[in-house]
């Protein structure tokens, strides 16, 4: 169904979104010493499966293939591809670093920097980890090998913007394992997961993203393990900014803006979903009064977008569908007002395609 099929070892794993179209791609390590089984890189197609694309881009054969991580390693905004290779029986399988060009040459290819960058070392290697030693805003590589010394790969020479999201989990767990982060700057959208995962290693806060040559990140939302939705803006960059779940605006905030109509008092949250919407979202209520009511829709700067007269209803639990197809991608907040413009209820959205 998925069309992720792997008729190799499988022993690494990357996951991470190369073209920023929101739909996270796979590259599998393998075996192509001494089985020839190639490595696989699943390429992400909106409605249709996966396409197996490793030869189309030159990632098929990295010889015997283990730990395997997308990072951002110059800072540019997209995500390159380290694996590390080792054989049991030799020692002449150097580590491979991929540049990603997406968004210098606005088409996806990969180039190997694995000898200019200095990254190819020739031990056993098995087990990675990308993280930031320093806390200066590029990312550092620790490589475990068999049999010998540790390789520390300090990243040196990175000159493009960052920021650090380290995740503070409430509702959700203490570290926001398996939250999702979008990023919007300078026009381009970025995401990140959380994941955690590594061959033999651990993913190691926060998430970062190299951000180019940007003055400031314009948005971020983060949707949490606990399904919340939280969102920022306008951030500095070249800092590591600390994101509480429940802090940002968010579906539980019920004025997160001055500047949004309110007449009256909140009595109840509108619950929407899905979380983010795409064309549509469904806005449900307790329905406490049977008289026509007015559906608001406003930017977070205040502006109404949208506006809906609801007829009156004698349901108690009442559901309401929007259409947000001429939206573009942003949150929204919505204000529910009865027949004398007090509030019924708040809540928010975000949509995202």
């Amino acid at each position: 169904e998925f069309g992720l099929y792997d008729a190799g070892e499988s022993m690494g794993i990357a996951f991470g979104d190369v073209n920023h179209d929101s739909f996270p791609e796979l590259f599998i390590t393998n075996n192509t010493a001494a089985r020839r089984y190639f490595n696989s890189f699943f390429l992400a197609r909106p409605g249709l499966p996966y396409q197996e694309s490793a030869v189309a881009f030159g990632l098929e054969d990295t010889n015997w293939g283990w730990g395997t991580e997308f990072f951002d390693a110059d800072n540019d905004g997209d995500l390159d591809l380290f694996a590390v290779n080792g054989a049991f029986l030799e020692n002449d399988t150097p580590n491979r670093l991929f540049k990603n060009l997406f968004l210098e040459d606005g088409l996806l290819s990969f180039d190997d920097i694995s000898e200019s960058s200095r990254t190819d070392g020739r031990a056993e290697s098995h087990g990675l980890v990308v993280f930031d030693l320093e806390n200066d805003g590029d990312l550092d590589m620790l490589v475990s090998n068999y049999s010998e010394p540790v390789y520390l790969l300090r990243n040196r020479g990175v000159i493009g913007k960052w920021v650090k999201v380290d995740l503070e989990g409430t509702l959700s767990n203490r570290d926001g394992l398996g939250a999702s982060l979008m990023l919007r700057s300078g026009g381009v959208t970025m995401y990140r997961e959380n994941d955690a995962i590594d061959f033999l290693g651990q993913s190691i806060q926060p998430v970062h993203f190299g951000l180019g040559t940007v003055s400031q990140v314009d948005e971020l939302h983060i949707k949490w393990p606990s399904g919340r939705v939280d969102t920022w803006l306008n951030l500095s960059i070249n800092q590591i900014f600390r994101a509480v779940e429940g802090s940002g605006i968010g579906v539980d905030v019920e004025s997160p803006d001055s500047r949004v109509p309110n007449y009256g008092i909140s009595n109840s949250m509108l619950k929407t979903y899905p979380m983010p919407a795409l064309d549509n979202v469904t806005i449900q209520y307790e329905n406490s009064e049977d008289h026509e009511k007015e559906l608001s829709v406003f930017t977070i700067s205040g502006q109404e977008v949208l506006s809906l007269q609801i007829p009156p209803s004698s349901s108690i639990l009442t559901e309401v569908k929007l259409d947000v197809s001429e939206l573009p991608n942003g949150l929204y907040l919505i204000r529910l007002a009865g027949n004398r413009g007090t509030s019924i209820g708040t809540g928010s959205f975000l949509v995202l395609r």
